[in-house]
Parts: C-alpha cells; sequence; structure tokens
C-alpha cells in the first residue's frame, strides 16, 4: 500500500472501532436494565432491534446522497446523529424515549458511505486486504466491547450512583465527537481529478444497481452470513456458560477466535486475489459454515472441545465478510458505487435482526434447545450453497476518469456507444456537466496501454 492508502485504511478503521465499540457496548445491557425504564423486557427488546431497523431503513439512501454530495459529509451528518441519539438515550427515563434514542442512533447510517470512501481510496489490488482489516477490526471491537461495557456501567454506579447505561451512551456520544473530527483532519479526500472514477454520480445509476443480478446474489449471501452471525452469538454465550467458561472469560475465547479466523483467513486471501480462486473459496466457506452448523446439531456436549469447530466458523466468516464488499466495488455501475454499498448494507442489518429475533423465538419455542436453533441455520444455509453455486469471481477493472468534450447529450451518448466498443472497457458513464467520462477497464484481457490508447484516439476525434 501507499501512504494515502496506508492513511485511509488506519483512520477509517478507528473511525469503525470508535463507532462500532459505542455499538457494542450497550448490547449485553440493555435487556439488564428494563426496571430502570419501567419497560417490560420486550420493550427493551425492541429498545435493541430498533437500531438495526433504522440503519436498513438509510443505508440506501445516504449511500445514494454519498454518490451525489461525497462521502466525507454523509459520514460526518451521520456521526451527528448518532451522537444526538446517544444523549437522547443517555437521559432517557423511559422505554419509549430509549427507543427514540436508539433509533436515532441508527438513522446516521454511514456503513456504506465508510466503505464505499475506503474503496474510492485504495487501489483494486489493496481493496481486498483493506477490508480484511476493516472485518478484522470490528470483530475486536465486538470482543472488547461486551467486557468494557458492563465495566463501565459497574463503574459508573460506582462513583456516580447514575444508571450505567446511561453512562455507556455519554460514552457513545463521546465517541461519534472523536468520529466527527478523525473524519474531518485524518481521513484523506478522494483525488479531485476522479482517479477513482465510480465513486461519482450518473443518471440511471440507481436503476442499474437494482437490475444487477450479482449484487442481489452478494446482497443474499451477506444477509444470510449475519443472520447466521447473530444466532451464533445469541446461543454461544449460553454454551461457554454450560462448559463452564466463565462470563467473565468470554471475551477471552472471542479473542482467540476472531485472530485465529483472521490469520487462516490470509492465506485463503492470497488465493483469492493472485490466482482467481475466489468464487471456489467462496463456496468452501459456506461449505465450512454448513459443516459447523452440523456439527452443533448432531452434537451436544459440554467438553471445551466443542469450541473448536467456532474457529472454523470465523475463518471462512471473515473470508467471506472481507470478500463481499471488494466484489460489490468491482460490480457496482460507474457512479453507484455509495448506491450499491447501500443495499448491500441493508441487507446486512436486517440480516442481524432478522437473525436476533429468529434465535429467541427459536430457542423459546423449543424449550432452549441449541441444537434445534443451529438445525434451522443448518437448512437455511443449504439454500444459501443452492443459490452461489454458479456464482463467478468479478474481474478485476481499473476506474480511469478522463477529460471530454461533448457538446449535447446526443454527442455524447455516441461517444459513450464509441468507448464500449472498445475491447477491454466494461463501462463508460458520461457526466456531462463535468464533462468527464466515467470508465471501467479490464485488467485482463488484453493490453493496458493498447486500451488506453484506443480511448485516447475516441476523445481527440470527438473534441
Amino acid at each position: 500500500m501507499n501512504a494515502i492508502e496506508k492513511r485511509a485504511l488506519s483512520t477509517l478503521a478507528s473511525l469503525y472501532a470508535l463507532r462500532m465499540m459505542g455499538l457494542f457496548m450497550v448490547l449485553p445491557l440493555l435487556s439488564l436494565y428494563h426496571s430502570d425504564y419501567n419497560a417490560s423486557e420486550s420493550l427493551m427488546g425492541i429498545a435493541l432491534g430498533i437500531y438495526g431497523v433504522s440503519q436498513a431503513l438509510f443505508q440506501i439512501p445516504l449511500g445514494m446522497l454519498s454518490d451525489k454530495i461525497g462521502r466525507k459529509p454523509v459520514i460526518v451528518g451521520g456521526l451527528i446523529l448518532f451522537a444526538a441519539g446517544s444523549l437522547i438515550a443517555a437521559y432517557a427515563q423511559t422505554g419509549g424515549w430509549l427507543i427514540v434514542g436508539r433509533a436515532l442512533q441508527g438513522s446516521g447510517a454511514i456503513a456504506a458511505s465508510v466503505m464505499a470512501l475506503l474503496t474510492d481510496l485504495t487501489r483494486e489490488e489493496n481493496r481486498t486486504k483493506a477490508l480484511a482489516v476493516v472485518g478484522m477490526i470490528i470483530g475486536l471491537s465486538f470482543s472488547v466491547a461486551v467486557v468494557l461495557g458492563p465495566i463501565l456501567a459497574n463503574l459508573v454506579e460506582l462513583f456516580t450512583g447514575f444508571n450505567g447505561l446511561s453512562g455507556v451512551f455519554f460514552l457513545t456520544a463521546v465517541f461519534a465527537v472523536l468520529g466527527i473530527f478523525v473524519v474531518i483532519f485524518l481521513v484523506p479526500s478522494p483525488n479531485e481529478q476522479h482517479a477513482h472514477a465510480d465513486h461519482r454520480w450518473a443518471k440511471g445509476t440507481f436503476k442499474r444497481v437494482m437490475n444487477n443480478p450479482q449484487l442481489w446474489l452478494m446482497c443474499v449471501s451477506v444477509f444470510l452470513l449475519h443472520l447466521s452471525l447473530i444466532v451464533m452469538f445469541y446461543v454461544i454465550p449460553m454454551k461457554l456458560n454450560q462448559i463452564g467458561i466463565t462470563q467473565s472469560m468470554h471475551w477471552v475465547v472471542y479473542i482467540i477466535v476472531v485472530v485465529v479466523g483472521f490469520v487462516a483467513m490470509i492465506p485463503m486471501m492470497i488465493m483469492s486475489e493472485k490466482y482467481h480462486k475466489g468464487a471456489k473459496l467462496f463456496k468452501i466457506s459456506v461449505l465450512m459454515i454448513m459443516f459447523v452448523s452440523l456439527i452443533w446439531t448432531l452434537i451436544d456436549t459440554n467438553q471445551w472441545f466443542w469450541l473448536l469447530p467456532f474457529l472454523l466458523y470465523f475463518a471462512a466468516f471473515t473470508f467471506i465478510e472481507a470478500t463481499l464488499p471488494s466484489w460489490i466495488s468491482r460490480i457496482a455501475p460507474a457512479g453507484g458505487k455509495g448506491a450499491a454499498m447501500g443495499l448491500f448494507s441493508t441487507f446486512q442489518f436486517i440480516g442481524a435482526a432478522i437473525g436476533g429475533i429468529m434465535a429467541g423465538v427459536l430457542y423459546d419455542a423449543f424449550d432452549q434447545n441449541i441444537q434445534t436453533v443451529f438445525l434451522v441455520l443448518f437448512v437455511l444455509q443449504i439454500v444459501w450453497l443452492v443459490l452461489i453455486w454458479k456464482i463467478r469471481q468479478p474481474a478485476t477493472l481499473e476506474n480511469v476518469s478522463l477529460e471530454i468534450t461533448a457538446k449535447n447529450e446526443e454527442h455524447a451518448q455516441q461517444l459513450k456507444t464509441q468507448l464500449l466498443a472498445v475491447t477491454g472497457v466494461e463501462q463508460a458513464e458520461i457526466l456531462l456537466d463535468e464533462q468527464l467520462v466515467c470508465l471501467k477497464i479490464s485488467k485482463v484481457e488484453t493490453s493496458g496501454e493498447q486500451i488506453r490508447a484506443n480511448i485516447d484516439n475516441i476523445i481527440k476525434k470527438g473534441k
């Protein structure tokens, strides 16, 4: 990675860590404080889930908005909403106001915009690595937060006498403000000459996004991936207690699993990018996740080796989690990366919300039988494997933007048709108002120099 890419990765990963820490610290606490808000446990369940609902609702609109006005303004605005929601939740005295605060937190849906900005600032060959690091940061944030949240809540109550959950929400607001400073002063801005052309908005982009079957396949995959993840983390803590691992030591298990999974995923990433084995490894990873669900369906034991499949699961999960956003950035139409990431993130949060609800319902309906939960999960994963069986790894494309002289819409359309006729040019979008053409060029089919020479000739003739 070059200096800009390293800076982009470090700052955006820090932004993710701050925001995810604030989110995850609340998860092990909400259900414990229902009496403080005169709320039923079901109402507190709504407070827990409403965040994911509002996230899902706003991912696509804010992703599209980031294509139009830029990533940073949308990210800063989302962090402001997140901070405001955190403060409302911190001051809430009833379950209703707590729900309002959580919903406002979720409306600051910036995941798509942050991912799109990261892909704007990294070259094609480094995107998967960058997204894998971000995935690792999210996993580590989760591991730290589920431990840190209860500790901070206890400290707040011990030294101030106030509601511990309110104190965690205050800290969440502080994290959001810190994130705003990171975005404004530390995160680099995309090249003003549009080196990554596919982060610009073009006419008809949303229709092209919605009509892309490959994109929908990626969305279904992330939906089922995160549904499985939330079900896992609903059941695993209870199983850890049964095995004899105390709640105060759960974080140790999580960190070991995340780190081992990340290390195991590295050779898979190398094979995917260097040897173009991504589609095959994707299917193998889904099979690995299915195998883990099947093992846990058939085996019910309180021995420590019950955890070994968890390592296999996280290696597969980390590979898919890092691969999907990279593939989305490749197949998204020029000018529609934010919208595509928004659709992708929407399915991700819907999957997480349904996973949590499904896990709780199944666990209660089948008399707290963990094996039944994993059986249902296994069946869903069979459907997933069938859907992605013919999946292909998206081509590696170079994003290029060039200045043009287009007199009118008709002239621009003629230029676009000529450019698309060039071997190796996969996509071409004309930004008439800015006199730019945004291209996606194949790096494999033919000589890059020859492609550029053909493109330059067409543009010169067009002038």
